[in-house]
Formats: C-alpha cells, structure tokens, sequence
C-alpha cells in the first residue's frame, strides 16, 4: 500500500496517484482528520507492531509514502464555539502522532511533514556556497540602517519573502501572491515596513535564462526558462505558460550537475527543485533548492521529460535508483482525460491543469 499524504485537490497528488495505479499499485491519498469514516484514525502505540487506521484501511506498514501538500484536518463543524480552540490544537496533535506513525511505518518516504532546516534559505545559501556554487551576495534583516546600506552598495536589489504566502479576495475572486520585488534605490524603502517583517534581500543578477531543475530519484531534468523576445522575468512565476515565455530542455555542464547531486545528498533528498540563474557572462548562480516544489508544469511544456512517469516509479519501486521504462502510456495528456482528473475538477468546482499551475494572480472560482 502506498500513501500520499495530502490532498485530493491537488493535482501533484491525484496525477502521481492515477500514475501509480497504472503501474499496478494500490495508492490513497489522505485528505486530513475529519469527522466522517473515511477521515477517521485510529492508532495502537506499544504495541509492536503498531496498527494504522485511516479511514476504513487498517495497516501495520507501507510501502512508500509521499508528504505532499498536507491538510491536518477537515473544517471543523458541529463543535461548540467555546471548545473550537481546543479541538483544533487535539487536530494538530492528532496529526502530529499520525503523521509520524506514518513515517516511522514506511519502506520509502519522500518528503517531510514537518518545517526542517532543508526549507531555511540561510542554510540553503551556505551550504551551496560551500560546494561550489556562485551565489548572489544576501542579507537577510530586519535593521534599516543594514538594509538600507546593503541596497546602497549593490544599487539594484531584488527583495523576496521567506515563502510564498497567497490572499484570497472573496469578492473579486482572485488570488494575490507574495512575489519577488525590485529595488533601485534606498527612496523605495520604509523603516516601518522593514523592521516589523524580515525578508530576503539578494543583489539582484542580470539575467540571460533561468533554470529549473528537477531532480527525482537518480535522474535530473533540467529547464531552460526564458522570454520568447530574449531575457529573463523578473520572478518567471508570474509568466510561465503565456506568450512570453520559452521553456526548453537544456543540458547542465557537468560541474552544475556535480554539484546539484552534492546539493541533494547532503540535504538527504530524494526528489527536490533547484532553482538557478543564468547571467550575460555564462556564470551560474544558485538561489534556492525546493524539496516540495512543483514539476508537473515543466512536463506540461517540454513533452520530452517523463516527470510524472519518474516520480510515479519511485514510489513504486521504493528506490532512488529505478528504471525509467514502459511509461509511454503514463503522461499529462492520458492522466487529463482519466476519471480521476475528472473527479479532481469536479471537487474544486474550477479548472486547474498543468499549464496554469502558477498562475495565482488571476484566478477565477
């Protein structure tokens, strides 16, 4: 039995576990704790082996278990308003406990449930620092005075938040997004605004392309990611799958690779997203390495990169170093025409396929 812990929503998860079942494997994926039976747990600590019930599936082990987007728990109903609080810190810790049962019950894990330092930006830099990697000059900071004489020395600044952190407007039914900022000068900059929340600040690099890229298991699919008319976007999130964008496989030379399969192992992943800059000279720089980032995407435009059949066959043979074959029929065209993807579009009542995985700023429901 394999397990993806996260949502049914989410269309990574229903798209790896609609692959996985091509294969042959038995997959669910976990919506969080709720009330219903098929969101219900049960759990026999000390007794070894322990038991798992999720839902209406009884388990004392797993073979594979992938941490995706995780829901803790359903919507709370039916609780009086007074004990609302106090219910959902028992959901918390009710997932805590099921979360690390899981864990602790699977051959194969990918993923975390819980914040570690592998997502601390801090670390991210130093570490790629010292393998080798070019990395743009940061201070992270909530000192005006140290900020303001950052962006003096650099001239041009690119500001950008910890993660990225989404408003919902009701009325207008749009998504915003925290994104990456640009600064030219100290007359943009408030000490209000700085001391009261610290961000990334980073020199900001001129751009020749971006690259994307996507490690699963042993193999690497690296992105090109530029403008059609030449350049690069200041954040390529906000103009992936329009007009504007090119996004073709590319080669990495192999001190980059060599360097992203440090990255990898000394972070201890199995599968994970490197994000890096190319500038005018041909200089790579490294910015952030995601080991919960989104790839679907990437597939969507570079039909040649078998992403989801990889990510699939790793969960179900349980290994880093796997067999890329018979995944022809495994693929973003067959999995939108499945029932699955069906059920997944009927649930979220809108329509969200690979090509507009990043196009938050104007979605409508």
């Amino acid at each position: 039995m394999h397990l993806i812990y996260g949502n049914s929503e989410d269309y990574h998860a229903v798209a790896v576990a609609w692959a996985m079942r091509k294969l042959g494997a038995e997959v669910f994926i976990w919506d969080g704790l709720g009330a219903t039976e098929d969101a219900q747990i049960s759990l026999t600590p000390g007794a070894l082996p322990g038991c798992i019930r999720m839902g209406t599936r009884m388990m004392k082990e797993l073979d594979s278990v992938w941490f995706r987007r995780i829901v803790k728990h359903t919507p709370i109903k039916d609780v009086d308003r007074d004990a609302v609080e106090f219910v959902e810190n028992e959901l918390r810790f009710g997932h805590l406990n099921l979360a690390v049962s899981v864990r602790a019950a699977a051959s194969f894990v990918v993923g975390n449930p819980f914040a570690d330092e592998t997502q601390c930006k801090a670390l991210q830099l130093d570490t790629a620092a010292a393998l080798g990697f070019l990395v743009p000059e940061t201070l992270i900071s909530t000192n005006y005075d140290e900020v303001a004489n950052f962006v003096r020395r650099m001239g041009k600044v690119a500001v950008k938040p910890f993660n990225p952190y989404f408003w919902h407007h009701a009325e207008e039914r749009t998504y915003r997004i925290a994104s990456t900022t640009v600064l030219n000068g100290t007359a943009e900059i408030e000490s209000a605004q700085i001391e009261v929340c610290p961000a990334i600040y980073q020199r900001y690099i001129e751009k020749r392309y971006e690259l994307r890229v996507t490690v699963i298991g042993t193999y690497i699919f690296a992105a090109k990611i530029s403008r059609v008319d030449g350049g690069a976007f200041v954040d390529w999130r906000f103009g992936i799958g329009s007009h504007e964008s090119l996004v073709e496989s590319v080669y990495l030379d192999p001190s980059t690779e060599a360097r992203i399969r440090q990255l990898i192992a000394v972070f201890n992943l199995k599968y994970g997203c490197v994000d890096l800059i190319v500038d005018p000279r041909g200089d790579v720089y490294f910015l952030e390495i995601n080991p919960g980032g989104q790839f679907l995407f990437v597939e969507s435009m570079v039909k040649e990169f078998p992403m989801l059949a990889a990510f699939a066959i790793m969960l179900q043979s349980q290994t880093m170093d796997f067999s890329l074959v018979q995944h022809d029929q495994i693929g973003l065209p067959q999995f939108e025409r499945s029932q699955e993807f069906e059920e997944m579009v009927s649930r979220k009542g809108t329509l969200v396929t690979s090509s507009c995985v990043y196009k938050e700023v104007e979605v409508s429901y």
